[in-house]
């Protein structure tokens, strides 16, 4: 169910975006390649009917879709894959003694085979007035029923007098093949649009799949060549080191762990969230800022060149859930870090805006791409894999995890170039509780300092 301005206020979820606008099929580079769900919904508004058409749907799959529009702007869609279409035309063949004819502009038959058609079916085709229609060719002893389809094809139906009347003298005006040639020429027409498309689909997946392929192995080969490295020199030399070298190797070894676990942990999540699996989710009135000072405190072994400012009002509550909220914040901190390599302040902010609560993510780092429409999208990365500034790039899903999580607690997430200073504002809007009596404790979260001195 979509509304006027083309949001889904119901229905499937992979269809529209966090903020419920309706989706388009995408190329690699973000190019949109059909946006034949939101044209057909504008169409059924603009006719004020119900239209039917096929397009590649915003997953780029082909699909044959209804949309009817309803009171107050609503418009209802239902979308099926062509494959049953397919399998009743090809019904058509079972029909006794009969025939199934798509005849081109250029008079051949298509079918298992492109042949001509006969002359007497040729010039009895051109005879057709009308848009569809069924008549008795009592020199073929046939009954002949057709359907004209758009760019000059006809869709025709032929069966045996006797076995079309069961006996009796055939009618002219007998509707049913005339219904029935009608109800699947918009299938003949699908089936020649959707050749093409999914060639191109096929192509695309391909391009995604080489693009996915070269970032994993990026991400898992570097921390696994340090972890080699240092696993080697330990065997190698173990004796020869002091126990000073040895700690500072063992040490040395933790991060890069946490980073091979963490790149596991979210494609993990990531393939549960794209496969449709149903977020657990228990919203509930939480203290942001207990949320956000725990995230915070689990990054400063992990960024000692960064500090972290805490800027959190006071009594500030959200509705959402605990674990799900830590684990979106993470992720925006974690890219806040990733993507200012150099150190720096990462801010994180909180206040409430009427009935909402914003929490925003401040860095000061490279900054977002020029085209950052599509970095909460899975395997978006700020910046290329084979020409990174640094070697924190992730594995790009941290963000289409956040926005997911954010989502299914009701809230949105948007990201915002920082001006006049370089960096990414990363902005979590959810629904804000009751506010709390406020303590000293509460006051003092008001500014805090976490980081190097």
């Amino acid at each position: 169910m979509a509304d006027r301005s083309l949001h889904r206020l119901a229905g499937t979820q992979r269809y529209a975006a966090s903020d419920s606008s309706l989706l388009s099929c995408r190329d690699a580079r973000g190019a949109v390649l059909d946006d034949g769900l939101r044209r057909l919904i504008q169409a059924a508004l603009d006719n004020g009917a119900a239209v039917v058409a096929g397009f590649d749907d915003p997953s780029c799959a082909p699909v044959v879709a209804t949309a009817a529009p309803g009171p107050n702007g609503l418009v209802g869609v239902t979308i099926a894959d062509r494959a049953s279409l397919l399998v009743r035309l090809e019904s058509l063949n079972d029909l006794a003694n009969g025939r199934t004819y798509l005849i081109e502009p250029s008079g051949d038959v298509v079918g298992g085979a492109v042949a001509p058609a006969s002359d007497e079916l040729k010039v009895w085709t051109a005879a057709r007035r009308s848009s569809n229609g069924a008549v008795s060719v009592a020199a073929q002893g046939v009954v002949r029923s057709w359907a004209a389809l758009p760019g000059g094809w006809h869709l025709v139906v032929e069966q045996g007098a006797n076995e079309f009347s069961g006996g009796g003298a055939p009618q002219p005006s007998n509707w049913f093949p005339a219904l029935v040639a009608a109800c699947f020429a918009l299938a003949i027409v699908v089936v020649g649009l959707f050749d093409a498309r999914r060639r191109r689909a096929l192509a695309r997946a391909d391009e995604d799949r080489a693009a996915f392929l070269g970032v994993v192995g990026h991400e898992l080969r570097t921390p696994l060549t340090v972890l080699k490295g240092f696993i080697e020199t330990l065997s190698a030399r173990w004796d020869q080191l002091q126990d000073a070298q040895r700690q500072s190797l063992i040490e040395r070894l933790g991060p890069q762990v946490r980073r091979l676990h963490r790149g596991v942990d979210r494609l993990l999540i990531a393939a549960e969230i794209q496969r449709g699996a149903n977020l657990r989710i228990e919203a509930d009135p939480l203290d942001v800022a207990d949320v956000v000072d725990k995230v915070v405190e689990g990054f400063r072994p992990l960024a000692p060149l960064h500090t972290f400012d805490v800027d959190v009002e006071p009594d500030l509550v959200a509705i959402a859930d605990r674990k799900a909220l830590a684990q979106a914040l993470d992720q925006l901190v974690d890219n806040a870090v990733k993507y200012s390599p150099a150190g720096g302040a990462v801010v994180i902010g909180g206040r409430r805006r009427g009935r909402r609560v914003e929490v925003a993510i401040e860095d000061e780092g490279v900054g977002l791409p020029s085209d950052f429409s599509r970095v909460f999208e899975p395997l978006t990365q700020g910046e290329d894999v084979d020409t990174r500034v640094h070697d924190e790039g992730g594995i790009g899903v941290g963000l289409y995890i956040a926005r997911a999580l954010v989502g299914a607690m009701g809230g949105t997430i948007r990201a915002e170039r920082r001006s006049p200073q370089p960096g990414t504002r990363l902005v979590v809007t959810l629904v804000a509780g009751p506010s709390r009596p406020g303590g000293r404790e509460q006051l003092a979260r008001a500014a805090r300092v976490h980081g190097p001195s």
